[in-house]
């Protein structure tokens, strides 16, 4: 990353994310930043899904970042039964 110049990767395909840090839970929306800055990733993942992150992963703690169940996408509904 340093060659080319790269500070920090986003990585969001769920097959990549498993490979970089062992987590296999696929339950939703998650994402791995790698930085340059930081000797570990930060693993952002659902809140439901943090237990799996700390024993599925090499991750400290505190580089799992954890967001709540209501703030995945949602598809409005209302718009989808037009």
């Amino acid at each position: 990353m340093e060659r080319l110049e790269i500070d920090a990767l986003f990585v969001s395909n769920p097959a990549n994310v498993t490979y970089l840090t062992g987590c296999t839970v696929w339950g939703g929306p998650q994402g791995l930043v790698v930085s340059i800055a930081k000797e570990e990733p930060t693993f952002i993942i659902r809140g439901v899904d943090w237990a799996a992150g700390i024993y599925q992963s090499f991750l400290e703690r505190e580089n799992l970042i954890t967001y709540p169940e209501n703030r995945r996408f949602k598809p409005d509904m209302e718009a989808t039964m037009r």
